[in-house]
């Protein structure tokens, strides 16, 4: 994640890095993707599955609304806004959801499945307002965001 340094008191910004790649699905501005390695490169992204939680996965956020098989632009890392659970709350740490496919959601409490290691994408800036609203994060899908936990 890169960092824009700011001056005076507005503190620091997330600057947004993003690439345009082929969309395998039809998307819309929001949706949690997870890209798609293929011949050595990531080259495409399909709607992220409730599954998709763990480290080797690379995720994306939708900037904007893409018909399946058509080039859209992709969010890697930098503050926007994604599509997350109700649940949602400011300051939370946040994975892709283990009950709606394009969705981010709460970490679940550390120790609740130790077989299962979950990346971190995310922390939320603000709560959500209902379920699917965009919110505000601060989101990072290549590296994930640093936290020690085992979930489900």
């Amino acid at each position: 994640m890169k960092l824009e340094m700011t001056t005076g008191v507005e503190g620091v910004a997330f600057a947004q890095q993003s690439v345009q790649m082929t969309c395998t699905d039809a998307v819309t501005i929001g949706d949690v993707v997870e890209l798609t390695l293929a011949s050595g490169k990531y080259e495409a992204c399909s709607m992220a599955e409730v599954g998709d939680i763990t480290p080797e996965i690379i995720i994306g956020v939708v900037a904007e609304d893409t018909a399946a098989g058509a080039k859209g632009m992709i969010i890697l890392s930098g503050t926007c806004k994604v599509k997350c659970d109700s649940e949602v709350t400011a300051g939370a740490v946040l994975r892709v959801s283990g009950d709606h496919a394009g969705q981010l959601d709460l970490l679940a409490v550390p120790g609740a499945n130790a077989d299962s290691y979950v990346k971190c994408v995310a922390i939320s800036l603000a709560a959500a307002a209902a379920q699917s609203a965009l919110t505000s994060v601060i989101f990072d899908g290549v590296q994930g965001i640093a936290c020690a936990t085992d979930s489900a």
